[in-house]
């Protein structure tokens, strides 16, 4: 499930440092984003009162960091950034769908409002640092049609020869999947252990998101993401490097949802989930919110009545395709329930509300019924996120139609997020703030070699 995942905003940089020492090659002319080096906020009321300012329009400047395009061209914490060349800056979202437009390298003019008056700066973005590993080698590329192309991050053992490969499919948040910078994310340890362990690795940044093509991920579609990763997998069987007859697919969280709609078109030789989910998302959703009140020590009672509500909301949402905004004008009682989980009317657990809906729409246990190759299906028993019950369902569907093709797997000792974690109570408790489990790796490649791909 998406819900849970701290969501990083690219365009306000948290570090512009250098990733360490490899070989990194870069194979194509897609455009490398541009850094600008700040963290940004709203102007909200409270910073609109303590700067004197005349309205909440802009972005409000929290920090700047150090040798960044931002402290070379002067900008300064408290500043307001209310234009960038000709394009007016209302919000963070508005800021971040004009950096996009730009490049490493690109000369821009920023207006901000500092101390009641406006200054404009010039600045020249830095390009983002690029993902780089000392036992491994990193390939950046692309896949997909002009217009349309995304960013494909690739790594290789140094080791010559033809590898396995795996393209592997990540939680559908608008987050990037690419490593350049020391922001923490959960699937760095899964990409470094898979290449470690001796395949040939791509993930496929999605439209929207770092150098991929597409101006606001907000606008991007289940069938667009599909696609995507699509191009991604066609690619990945052209490589020297690659083995096209051992080529697998790995996913996580709702990355499962379309992964065998992924696989459809393009033999693969296998496909793994992790916290997968097969049932439709109100079901699933309401049966994870139930795990998590639980763990919050709430009486049955309280479960019920936050039950009810949620129930409502979704089936207003994802069943009547409504707005949030439509849903609270006629549902004012849902306002506080709704408060922890949906942000600016528009955003569900940090993925616009309209993408959410699309992903309600799939019919993902059809989608499995069609697939005809090895699956192998995994959960931990300590993600208190996804159910046990959904990761069953996907091996029993494929079972179904092609009887012995699938194996479930309960993993134990780790979380949603691949950490160590004893139960589901501990994972709840650390929030995240624990160790990488490598079980996940260690069951994944036994599997993988299983089925001829050693």
């Amino acid at each position: 499930m998406i819900r849970n995942w701290k969501l990083v905003i690219v365009a306000s940089v948290l570090s512009i440092g250098s990733a360490g020492l490899s070989q990194t090659a870069y194979g194509d002319d897609l455009k490398r984003r541009g850094m600008v080096g700040i963290r940004l906020g709203p102007v909200n009321d409270e910073a609109k009162q303590r700067l004197n300012l005349s309205s909440t329009k802009g972005v409000l400047l929290n920090g700047i960091i150090p040798d960044s395009a931002a402290q070379k061209a002067g900008l300064l914490a408290d500043d307001v950034i209310v234009r960038v060349g000709p394009d007016e800056i209302d919000d963070v979202p508005t800021f971040i769908k004009t950096m996009r437009k730009y490049g490493g390298g690109d000369f821009l003019k920023f207006y901000v409002i500092r101390a009641g008056n406006e200054v404009a700066s010039d600045l020249v973005l830095l390009p983002r640092p690029m993902e780089s590993a000392t036992e491994y080698d990193v390939v950046y590329d692309s896949a997909g049609e002009p217009g349309q192309r995304v960013r494909t991050v690739l790594t290789k053992p140094k080791d010559a020869g033809k590898h396995a490969a795996v393209l592997f499919i990540q939680g559908l948040a608008p987050n990037t999947i690419e490593f350049g910078t020391p922001q923490p994310n959960p699937y760095r340890n899964i990409i470094a252990e898979l290449t470690k362990a001796g395949f040939v690795t791509m993930r496929v940044e999605r439209r929207g998101v770092g150098d991929s093509e597409g101006l606001d991920v907000q606008d991007t579609t289940i069938e667009q993401d599909i696609a995507s990763f699509r191009s991604g997998l066609k690619k990945l069987s052209t490589y020297d490097y690659v083995d096209a007859r051992r080529v697998f697919l790995f996913s996580h969280s709702s990355g499962g949802a379309i992964a065998p709609m992924v696989a459809q078109g393009t033999p693969v030789k296998g496909i793994a989930t992790y916290a997968a989910f097969a049932r439709p998302w109100m079901e699933h959703s309401l049966e994870s919110s139930r795990t998590l009140w639980k763990l919050e020590l709430l009486k049955d009672d309280e479960i019920n009545a936050k039950a009810a509500k949620e129930k409502l909301f979704y089936e207003e949402c994802f069943g009547k395709k409504r707005s949030p905004k439509e849903i609270l004008a006629e549902h004012p009682e849902l306002k506080e329930h709704t408060a922890p989980f949906l942000q600016n009317d528009t955003m569900i657990h940090g993925v616009h509300y309209r993408y959410m809906q699309q992903l309600a729409g799939l019919d993902v246990a059809a989608a499995w019924a069609k697939v005809d190759t090895a699956v192998l299906t995994l959960w931990g028993e300590s993600d208190y996120i996804a159910s046990k019950t959904d990761s069953e369902l996907v091996a029993a569907i494929v079972n179904r139609g092609h009887p012995g093709k699938a194996t479930f797997v309960a993993v134990p000792g780790i979380d949603h997020g691949f950490n160590q974690a004893e139960d589901q109570e501990e994972s709840y408790l650390a929030e995240g703030a624990v160790s990488f489990n490598p079980v996940v790796i260690e069951t994944l490649t036994k599997w993988i070699k299983v089925q001829g791909g050693s």
